[in-house]
């Protein structure tokens, strides 16, 4: 019997809610950027922090196009946001 790799709707939920988990500790991460000190220490905080759900959702959904998927949700949140259209792009290509 083949296992399938195709995404089912309990991927797309983990998708979602890792997703917003994800972006929720990013974004409370980086507003320790106001404090001038942790500006300095946002290149380290911020991939230490968010590396952990990170780790989470790549062992609980072990699917092709999942970081894709991801990629493109966090660059539309963050064009949102007001981050531009180039947000958007990046989160495209480097979700690929």
């Amino acid at each position: 019997m083949e296992k399938q790799n195709k995404l089912e709707a309990k991927d797309l939920i983990n998708i979602g809610i890792f997703t917003v988990v994800y972006f929720m500790i990013e974004f409370a991460v980086s507003m320790l950027g106001y404090i001038p000190i942790f500006n300095l220490l946002l290149v380290f905080l911020c991939p230490l922090v968010c590396g952990i759900p990170s780790i989470f959702y790549i062992v609980k959904v072990k699917k092709f196009g999942v970081i894709s998927i991801t990629g493109i949700l966090l660059g539309l949140l963050y064009m949102l946001m007001g981050g531009g259209i180039v947000v958007l792009a990046f989160g495209i290509i480097f979700g690929f």
